[in-house]
């Protein structure tokens, strides 16, 4: 696991500009009384970091005034990882961060989404050696983030002894048990536990394609004794159908080429005539017939989706 180091902080905008003290390596002590800014100092961390922070929020009620009454205003974080050093800035509102060093420029998203499958989190944990694993809760599966790990580095004020863990920025039933919680704490330790959970992630995708396939043929075989005479009737009655249909079509094809070779007589044309209308006929019954076996092989696996899903959320 890479080291990460904050060097300096900086806030800009159009009414207000800050910039920290060159932080030095190991502990470094904020003092100063209530009001003076050592909340703020931390959000504007956890914030370039990629955190949410309510009081940056323009809707929240307990808003900053004067960061959410600025404009054109960003958080810019100098860190350095393993002595590489970045930069990191995002603008106030913004779910993007931009991340500059010498030998590139991102703008990364914080968010993942089907056009966007890179975020700013998968570059941090990259360049930390920490592995993105992937855990399993149940039916939720999703990927370990920067700000997870960061529940056990970042607190504003003095964090709830019971819980250790700030809380999250998006929190649910999920995001917050036991079993993520633990994850958390374990990926911080070291390299073993990434190998464990990844491995952990492998065998439960595996278990549930197995229980998958598993129940898909318990529902075909189900579906395969349910079968009933007149349904087996109906669809070897169509396909009898749609066969004699079939020939009825070549046979009139091949009598429109004979004609086709040589000039018609008269009474020909007339035949012709009649044939091409019996053709068309019969190309409009084949559409129906195709059509109404269509809708019946629809409606039977949509039945066959429906019970397989009701079957998987049963036993889940």
């Amino acid at each position: 696991m890479a080291s990460l180091s904050i060097q300096v902080v900086r806030y800009m905008g159009d009414k207000y500009q800050y910039t920290s003290p060159t932080l030095k390596m190991g502990f470094n002590v904020l003092e100063g009384e209530n009001g003076s800014g050592k909340s703020t100092f931390a959000n504007l961390i956890y914030f370039g970091l990629g955190g949410k922070v309510e009081e940056f929020r323009h809707e929240s009620k307990t808003r900053h005034i004067e960061i959410t009454g600025d404009t054109n205003n960003f958080v810019e974080l100098d860190f350095s990882i393993d002595d590489r050093p970045y930069t990191l800035r995002r603008f106030i509102g913004e779910n993007d961060i931009s991340v500059l060093d010498n030998a590139e420029s991102l703008l990364l998203p914080l968010h993942r989404g089907e056009n966007r499958p890179f975020t700013f989190s998968d570059w941090m944990l990259n360049r930390l050696s920490i592995q993105p694993v992937e855990l399993q809760f149940g039916t939720y599966k999703g990927k370990i983030n920067f700000t997870d790990l960061c529940r056990l580095i970042y607190h504003d004020q003095a964090p709830d002894p019971s819980g250790v863990f700030k809380s999250i920025d998006n929190a649910s039933f999920v995001t917050d048990s036991r079993v993520f919680r633990r994850a958390v704490f374990e990926l911080l330790i070291g390299k073993r536990y990434e190998d464990y959970y990844r491995a952990l992630s492998s065998f439960r995708e595996a278990e549930s394609d197995r229980v998958k396939a598993a129940q898909a043929l318990e529902l075909f075989n189900e579906m395969s004794e349910g079968f009933t005479l007149s349904d087996s009737e109906s669809v070897q009655k169509l396909n009898a159908e749609l066969k004699e249909l079939r020939g009825q079509e070549a046979r009139l094809l091949n009598s429109r080429a004979e004609y086709a070779k040589a000039p018609p007589a008269q009474d020909a044309a007339n035949e012709i005539a009649v044939a091409q209308q019996e053709l068309i006929e019969l190309q409009l019954e084949l559409g129906r017939v195709t059509r109404e076996e269509s809708v019946m092989l629809e409606e039977l696996a949509g039945i066959e989706r429906l019970k397989a899903d009701l079957v998987m959320e049963a036993t889940q």
